[in-house]
């Protein structure tokens, strides 16, 4: 599976005439070599890879490379481990491109670390690549994605009972409740930290602390915004949750997040271009004299956002392709009424868009 993904790299970099380059985000680096964190891969285009992580092993149980070399025996200095690393493909008349995020202050360094290659340094580079190659996922990512949704699946029906019997009272309670259940469940805990905002902060499009311990009031709307990790890869789901009797306007934003939502999803079809959906939201919600300040959507998988973008600007066509998984997620937020998102997880597969995920509105008396 990574050689296989590892294959494609290696043919982009004959295409663009690069004889090696080397990433160090750790989810390029697990989706191409299995290793989870805390490295940098170095990839030629004749078709080898040299991974150097910090825990080595932890590499030799869970990477896949043609060669393993620790990378505190470079003093965890990349310029060093370049060095030493690159051989043939650093010289004259050479290319060795770098990660477009890559600091300025460690350009010279690098310069002299590739012994006179060319050094190539641009935003739709490898790393571009890499995302639209993440992007459509192959069986064993839908297989990983689709056992995150049935965990995540599992915990909101929990969070819907605790909630009903009123166990989980604070902000914190919640917020502990998810992460102790992923990890119960078999997860590698929560895919980022849970957003658990009670009616008095739901208005924020991500609460901000993420938590707190305050009281998970019993009036007004709360927003539960969290995903499962499994095997690296994780779900986002929105819970908004209702309390008592709500005011009309808490009732209409729902009402039009609900309608956005089922429009939305009526909508996904391969081919279709993901700015017109989010702009029949933007439409939706402007009719009624609301506006999102948010994309409707993003792509999952071994980061919680990630290619393809549903969002209703950008000047080329953003297709909906089959193999990928994507959230959709409107919502509209006011500073005294309170906040209201829905989010599940799409699965675009030959058969259409299927929703993995059952995050709905959660009502109580």
């Amino acid at each position: 599976m990574h050689r296989r993904r590892r294959e494609q790299v290696y043919q982009w970099l004959d295409h663009e005439s690069v004889d090696a380059a080397y990433v160090t985000g750790d989810a390029e680096i697990r989706y191409l070599t299995g290793m989870p964190s805390d490295s940098v891969l170095v990839l030629f285009r004749t078709g080898r890879c040299v991974l150097l992580p910090w825990d080595v092993n932890l590499a030799s149980e869970r990477a896949e490379a043609d060669e393993i070399i620790p990378y505190t025996e470079f003093d965890r200095k990349l310029t060093d481990a370049l060095r030493a690393v690159l051989g043939d493909a650093a010289g004259p008349g050479r290319r060795v491109e770098i990660p477009a995020d890559t600091p300025h202050p460690s350009l010279g360094d690098i310069r002299d670390a590739a012994c006179g290659a060319e050094v190539v340094c641009r935003v739709d580079g490898l790393t571009g690549e890499i995302s639209r190659m993440r992007s459509i996922k192959d069986d064993s990512e839908l297989a990983l994605l689709g056992r995150a949704a049935e965990l995540t699946n599992k915990v909101i029906d929990e969070l819907d009972e605790a909630l009903g019997a009123g166990s989980l009272e604070s902000e914190l309670d919640i917020a502990l409740f998810l992460e102790r259940r992923a990890r119960s469940l078999g997860g590698e805990g929560t895919g980022f930290e849970p957003i658990v905002a009670g009616p008095s902060r739901s208005n924020g499009i991500h609460a901000f602390p993420a938590f707190t311990g305050a009281r998970f009031a019993r009036t007004g709307s709360g927003i539960i915004d969290f995903g499962i990790n499994f095997d690296g890869y994780t779900s986002d789901v929105t819970v908004t949750v209702l309390f008592g009797e709500p005011s009309a306007a808490l009732r209409r934003m729902t009402d039009l997040v609900q309608q956005a939502y089922d429009e939305s999803i009526e909508r996904i079809e391969e081919g279709v271009d993901a700015r017109d959906i989010a702009r029949r939201v933007d439409t939706v919600f402007e009719r009624a004299g609301y506006s999102m300040p948010h994309g409707l959507g993003h792509g999952i998988g071994l980061e919680v956002h990630e290619a393809p973008w549903l969002k209703s600007s950008g000047e080329a066509p953003a297709l909906l392709s089959r193999g990928m998984v994507f959230t959709v997620e409107p919502g509209l937020y006011h500073s005294t009424d309170g906040g209201v998102r829905l989010e599940n997880d799409v699965m675009l597969t030959a058969d259409g868009p299927t929703i993995i995920t059952t995050s709905r509105i959660l009502r109580y008396a």
